[in-house]
């Protein structure tokens, strides 16, 4: 090996030679190859892409997984499990709308018998959608409550526990109209109404409005957004609760 590399390093200013030898070095020795190459380019400083040994098969190609959405868009909550339910029928059950990345109903660390509820996440939104698309959702012989599980940042919120279908927007300008706001919002969901508050005296707005929708789902799904660009103005959203919602609070 060490009189290769001698003669190979004598040889080094003359292409022709060079590169015939290169050739014959990696047809005669191809144990040796790796080692001989990544020598060739320290004493000479050829450029790599000046070898062209061959393209790397797929199977060597570095797998990278399909960057995943944010979880809080993926999750969902399921309230309402009989207490025959398990990991593996709540797996079963929901497997029917996509890949699921996580399946667990939680229990008592004590007792060890169910909670009542659990979570399920997906591997994309678009499969959360479909699932509570296709409610109500009966598991082990009982209709259960899904709901797009509330990230623990917007838990402790006075709204969170509530399921309700009207939308509280605030953010509103006079550049605003109700049918924008309609349009706008419709790609969550069936807008029934959407109405601009609009102080009495002025007759302009009071800078909020509320939406109404024919299911609590698409308020959901609102919520997690947190802030939309509505006409190139950010507006703000949280559910908007009944006066008896309010007072069980």
């Amino acid at each position: 090996m060490i009189e290769w590399l001698a003669l190979l390093k004598g040889i080094r200013g003359t292409w022709g030679y060079w590169d015939s030898l290169v050739i014959y070095v990696i047809n005669a020795i191809p144990q040796y190859c790796g080692i001989i190459v990544d020598y060739f380019l320290f004493i000479t400083a050829i450029p790599f892409d000046l070898l062209v040994i061959g393209p790397i098969s797929p199977k060597e190609q570095p797998h990278q997984d399909e960057a995943l959405e944010p979880e809080q868009f993926r999750k969902i909550f399921v309230g309402g499990l009989s207490s025959d339910t398990t990991d593996e029928s709540l797996r079963e059950f929901y497997s029917k709308w996509g890949e699921l990345i996580d399946c667990i109903v939680m229990k008592d660390p004590t007792t060890k018998r169910t909670r009542g509820f659990g979570f399920v996440s997906y591997a994309k939104q678009s499969m959360v959608d479909e699932a509570m698309a296709n409610r109500p959702h009966v598991i082990d012989g009982k209709t259960v409550d899904p709901k797009r599980a509330v990230p623990r940042d917007q838990s402790l919120r006075t709204e969170a526990n509530f399921s309700s279908k009207r939308l509280y927007v605030s953010g509103i300008r006079e550049e605003h109209t109700e049918e924008m706001l309609q349009e706008f919002f419709s790609q969550f969901g069936s807008v029934l109404k959407a109405e601009i508050i609009n102080d009495k005296n002025t007759g302009k707005p009071r800078g909020f409005a509320f939406i109404t929708f024919d299911d609590y789902d698409p308020v959901d799904k609102c919520v997690l957004i947190k802030s939309h660009q509505i006409n190139n103005f950010r507006c703000d959203v949280k559910k908007a609760l009944s006066k008896e919602e309010m007072a069980k609070v």
